[in-house]
């Protein structure tokens, strides 16, 4: 099992957590292991936030498209200032390829005036090889 850290920060940028690199190498079928953290840096608590782990981009644009497996959506309940939570996702790369993988976040149904600055997006490259 590989393990994959990515930090959500609210604010500037998003970042990987600092002790992981962007970019794995996986072999296609094993599984591997993603985390992804959500940070409160605010002074007032979060609302409740929709997590979801998607592919969003194929890097080899001659390459057959680069799937995966273990894709989903969960609900986490408000975090707490100055607190951080985090949601495990086990997924595997089922063919060949360059895949990135994103992890995003926002308000969960409708939100008001600001809920925009819950929203987010952090991803990890993986380079699938059969084996």
């Amino acid at each position: 099992l590989i393990n994959h850290e990515l930090a959500f920060v609210r604010g500037a940028v998003l970042r990987v957590s600092h002790a992981t690199p962007r970019q794995h190498v996986a072999s296609v079928g094993w599984p591997c292991s993603v985390r992804l953290f959500l940070q409160n840096r605010t002074a007032y608590p979060s609302p409740t936030l929709a997590v979801r782990l998607a592919a969003v981009q194929q890097r080899d644009a001659d390459a057959a498209a680069v799937g995966f497996t273990g894709s989903r959506t969960r609900v986490v309940n408000p975090i707490a200032s100055g607190a951080t939570v985090w949601e495990e996702f086990v997924v595997s790369v089922t063919t060949a390829g360059r895949v990135r993988l994103a992890g995003e976040y926002g308000p969960d149904g409708f939100g008001g005036p600001g809920m925009e600055r819950w929203r987010g997006r952090v991803w990890v490259e993986f380079v699938a090889v059969e084996g």
